[in-house]
Parts: C-alpha cells; sequence; structure tokens
C-alpha cells in the first residue's frame, strides 16, 4: 500500500506540474520535463540532502534505485499534458496542489 501511495504523489505531482504548464504555449516536451521536475524534484532535493543510507544500495535518490517512478511521471506527465486545454483551471489547479502537498505530508516517516 506504501508503494502504490508513493505513485499516487508522483503522478500527482506530474499533473500538478502540467497544469502550470497551461496557457504559456510549451510543448509536449517541455510539458514532460515541467511534469518530472515537478514529480521527481521535492523527492530527490529531500533524498540528497539526507544523505544515502547504507542499506538502500548505490544511491540514496528513489528514482534511480526505483525507475518505475520516472516512467510512472512520464506517463502521467504525457497524459495530462495530450489533454490539456488551452483555458487553465484555477480550482483543478489547487486540488491537485493540495492532493500533492497532503499525500508527502501523510508518509513522512519520524
Amino acid at each position: 500500500m506504501y508503494y502504490v501511495s508513493q505513485h499516487f504523489g508522483v503522478v500527482v505531482g506530474a499533473v500538478s506540474g502540467v497544469l502550470a504548464a497551461g496557457g504559456k504555449r510549451i510543448d509536449l516536451f517541455g510539458v514532460i520535463v515541467l511534469g518530472l521536475v515537478t514529480a521527481l524534484g521535492g523527492g530527490t532535493l529531500r533524498d540528497v540532502v539526507l544523505g544515502p543510507e547504507p542499506a538502500l544500495g548505490t544511491s540514496a535518490v528513489f528514482w534511480i534505485r526505483d525507475a518505475n517512478y520516472l516512467v510512472t511521471a512520464t506517463m502521467a506527465s504525457v497524459e495530462r499534458g495530450r489533454r490539456l486545454c488551452r483555458s487553465r483551471d484555477a480550482v483543478e489547479n489547487l486540488f491537485t496542489g493540495c492532493l500533492l502537498v497532503s499525500r508527502w505530508c501523510a508518509t513522512v516517516e519520524v
């Protein structure tokens, strides 16, 4: 269940990044890059600052250890980018932002 919720957070982050690109006349590649940076950036920064754990193996960065996160973020960015409308819905953007923050706050390990 934890693994599924991690992927859900990555999808919500990618959708949030794609929605931020709405109306800015960015091509599909730019939308994908923005979705990837938004989906994977916060966790990457967290992993780099906290440093590697010896039990994790070669890399502390979560999407390098498990490439499924990268695939999930790319697929979510492409799918949402294809359906991106010219008119940006502020309520949808706010909702996905709230989902992203609540998802990451719910899985903080103490």
